[in-house]
């Protein structure tokens, strides 16, 4: 069989496990029993996280669902600076991926490699779609060997637009002539 503590309460009503040291209040886990039940860790009175009805959670707010609904699956809220670390060990890299399915394919990555110091992005499964190497050096397509490099395996450009006076202006390799190289 199975065992375990339930505590039963009734509507509009507040489930308790406290803990508590030396006779103060500590920690506790809370279950609001009302229309859209939650369940918080609270540390003396402050939620520090809420699993809500929805299945969204919070860190640092009890509230999830009231940021843009695109992006609050996992919401990290804190009144002054925040955030969230990766860590990994030295020789190791870093991940956050995305995937439009449940299998283990990575359409979208940002990796931070610890070893060679880089931090590159994938798209449409594509490893090193951009890549920010130690130095600061950028490469679009490929690993940078000065502070900006495209690369392509056919006519790389770069196109500045203007949509304010309808201009454009293209900077690249034109190999249609020959050899590329310039007249």
């Amino acid at each position: 069989g199975h065992g375990g503590i339930a505590i039963n309460v009734g509507t509009d009503s507040l489930g308790m496990l406290a803990f508590a040291q030396n006779g103060t209040h500590r920690w506790s886990v809370e279950m609001e029993n009302t229309a859209t039940p939650s369940l918080s860790f609270n540390e003396a009175g402050t939620t520090r996280v809420t699993f809500d009805n929805g299945g969204l959670v919070g860190i640092g707010t009890d509230s999830p669902s009231s940021y843009n609904s695109s992006t609050n699956n996992l919401v990290i809220r804190d009144s002054g600076s925040g955030g969230m670390t990766v860590s990994t060990g030295a020789s190791n890299t870093g991940y956050y991926a995305f995937n439009d399915g449940e299998d283990t394919t990575l359409e979208g990555l940002i990796q931070y490699n610890h070893t060679d110091d880089y931090m590159s992005f994938r798209t449409n499964s594509v490893d090193d779609r951009v890549v920010i190497d130690t130095s600061g050096n950028v490469g679009i397509g490929g690993t940078p060997s000065v502070q900006l490099h495209l690369t392509r395996a056919t006519d790389p450009v770069i196109a500045l637009s203007s949509t304010t006076h309808g201009q454009n202006w293209h900077i690249g390799i034109d190999t249609s002539e020959g050899s590329g190289a310039p007249p």
